[in-house]
């Protein structure tokens, strides 16, 4: 794959960003991630694209307890800087999909270094012209979830409509149900993705 542009359609149609998955600052590791010797380049690739075609870029990491070490945070921090991102999503690892049945769940002094990396970001002047960091952990454990209808939602490729990504129970299909439906139905059912969090 030598590129991967973007339709005119999209923009025309009001896209104006785009998430896209970076599992490691290290291109070795990424790809081992991924089970793909040419994801990393791909990543590359779609980043400059977007950027060509005026669309922001939100690199998604998921923080498995092997990549949440200060260094680790630090390097991708960077890279998505150096590539232009507009934001860092961190994702806590979740019993769904190539982790089902294993535990992948963050131990406490993990989380309360992504916490304090977080916070760190809006606070600290060197990192004044770095991405935006976006944890909805933090959020969720301090004000409840932000998805399950609250600010957000999850449809999978089949159009399925769940809470978020790693809390799944559909509650309709997004091409048979009106999307007022839908979000008063993932209120009711709520998202359970996020355990509690307690400051040590």
């Amino acid at each position: 794959m030598d590129q991967l542009p973007v339709d005119a359609q999209d923009l025309d149609a009001g896209l104006t960003g785009a998430s896209i998955s970076l599992d490691h600052w290290d291109e070795h590791l990424h790809n081992r991630f991924r089970n793909n010797e040419q994801s990393y380049s791909r990543v590359r690739l779609a980043v400059n694209s977007c950027h060509e075609a005026g669309i922001l870029v939100t690199l998604s990491v998921c923080a498995t307890r092997e990549f949440t070490t200060p260094e680790n945070l630090r390097q991708y921090y960077d890279l998505a800087k150096a590539w232009g991102a507009a934001f860092i999503k961190i994702l806590e690892p979740r019993q769904t999909g190539r982790f089902q049945d294993k535990e992948v769940t963050l131990g406490q002094e993990q989380i309360e270094l992504l916490m304090n990396f977080y916070l760190q970001s809006y606070t600290h002047k060197q990192y004044n012209h770095h991405p935006l960091v976006l944890y909805p952990g933090f959020d969720h454990r301090r004000a409840g979830c932000l998805g399950a209808g609250n600010r957000y939602l999850y449809i999978d490729s089949k159009g399925e409509i769940h809470a978020c990504p790693f809390c799944h129970g559909s509650v309709g299909n997004a091409l048979h149900m009106s999307l007022d439906e839908a979000t008063q139905r993932l209120k009711e059912k709520g998202c359970t993705a996020y355990g509690p969090y307690t400051a040590g």
